[in-house]
Parts: C-alpha cells; structure tokens; sequence
C-alpha cells in the first residue's frame, strides 16, 4: 500500500495549502472591512468641512453686504453740508461698527482660509486612498494632511494672525 500512503501524503498536503489560503483570504476580506469603514469616515469628515465651509462663505457674504450698507451711510454722512450735529457723533459711531464688522470679516477670512485647506487635504486624503487602496501606510499619511489642516484650523492664535499665515496677501489694513 505504498501508493495510499502516498496520495494521503498528497491529500494532507492539499488540506493544509487550502486552509493557508483561507486564512489569507479572511485576513484579506477584514483589511476590506477596515479599509471601507476608513473611507466612510473620511467621507463623513469631508461633508462636515464642506458644509463648515458654506456655512463661512454665507456668513462672510453676510458680513461683506453690511459692510457696504455702512460705507454708503458713511459717505451720506460725510457729504451731508452742515454745522457739526449728533449726526458726526452717529458717522463716529457707524465709522466704529465698520471697523468692528472689517475685523469681523478677516477672521472669518482667515477661518475660511483654514477649513478651504483642510477640506482639500482631506480630499486629497480620500483621492489617495482611491488610487492606492493596497497601501494603508499612504492613507495614514494623506489622513494626517487633512488632520493637521484641521488642528491648524482649530488652532489658538487669533484669527488676524491666522488669515495673515494661510494667505498669500497682507490683511487689510484696519481703520482706526
């Protein structure tokens, strides 16, 4: 019976490939499962920056438009003839709230500027993980970019300092 013990030999042999390639494959199909759910989040953090995003652009428009109201009343103000009256007091006052709303403006500038730069790093996070889904070291990497982005953005310093780091332009210079 030496051809039995042979092809036992055989089988055995056969058993033991299958089970190494189940075992790979299982391994296989959980980094799927890890990789989906990473991905779920980064697109889950990419809707939230998004909408923090419209949500400055509105307000930034917002504050922009009373700007303009103020400087009209400003200039109605200043070219109206006459004795000085409570209206300077008022021109003073409303000369004060456009400055308020101007500073109001470039840090909500500055905010956007910030969340604009991490929404990109995350999405070029996410576009990464795309083209390379076999290299979970590459993801961890664009995943910091977005992640240092959003620190940056929740960072301490005042918004002046921040707008003035993320942009290329000088901050508008503030009235007095």
């Amino acid at each position: 019976m030496p051809g039995c013990c042979e092809d036992l030999q055989d089988l055995e042999q056969r058993v033991q490939r299958n089970a190494a390639e189940l075992g790979q494959e299982a391994f296989w199909e959980q980094e799927l499962r890890r990789e989906q759910a990473r991905e779920r989040e980064g697109q889950a953090r990419l809707q939230a920056l998004s909408a923090a995003t419209a949500e400055h652009a509105a307000r930034l428009q917002a504050l922009d438009a009373q700007a303009c109201a103020l400087e009209a009343k400003l200039r109605l103000a200043a070219e109206a003839p006459g004795p000085p009256s409570p209206t300077a007091s008022a021109t003073e006052r409303l000369r004060q709230d456009l400055a308020a709303q101007e500073r109001q403006s470039v840090e909500v500038q500055g905010s956007l500027a910030l969340v604009s730069r991490a929404l990109e790093a995350a999405e070029h996070a996410l576009q990464a993980q795309d083209r390379t889904p076999q290299n979970p070291g590459f993801l961890l990497q664009g995943q910091g970019e977005a992640e240092d982005s959003l620190v940056l953005a929740k960072s301490a310093k005042p918004p002046e300092e921040a707008w003035n780091m993320a942009s290329s332009e000088p901050a508008r210079p503030q009235r007095p």
